[in-house]
């Protein structure tokens, strides 16, 4: 089901935000919170998708890439504005999907290089 430990990641934070927020704030913004991090959820997967196959060389070109890229940009703008227009918080989805933030952030220092001490503390070589 995932193929990236990010998106594991960003499922717990936004998990975790939607919980936290459900005793917070109004049901209307804890809706429009869910729709915005199911939305980056969606986006992050097939960018992660999009990103192996091209990387494995299943994507020839620049062309290919830069099509998926415009219909799935088309795609999720329209549900932004689709999701907008019928009155839903526009708050609530920036909010949702801002989690994808510190999803990055942790993934990101998690998948750090292992950090060695120096053998002589305080010496220069």
């Amino acid at each position: 089901m995932f193929r990236n430990p990010l998106e594991k990641i960003h499922l717990c934070f936004a998990g975790f935000a939607l919980v936290l927020s459900s005793v917070m704030v109004s049901f209307d913004l804890w809706t429009a919170m869910a729709l915005g991090a199911a939305l980056a959820a969606i986006n992050l997967h097939l960018l992660l998708g999009s990103t192996e196959k091209l990387f494995a060389g299943e994507l020839h070109g620049a062309r290919a890439w830069t099509a998926i890229f415009i219909f799935r940009f088309t795609v999720f703008a329209s549900a932004i504005g689709i999701a907008i227009l019928s009155g839903i918080d526009p708050l609530g989805l920036i909010v949702g999907f801002s989690t994808i933030v510190p999803s990055v952030v942790v993934a990101t220092w998690k998948a750090r290089p292992p950090v060695y001490q120096m053998a002589g503390k305080g010496s220069r070589s």
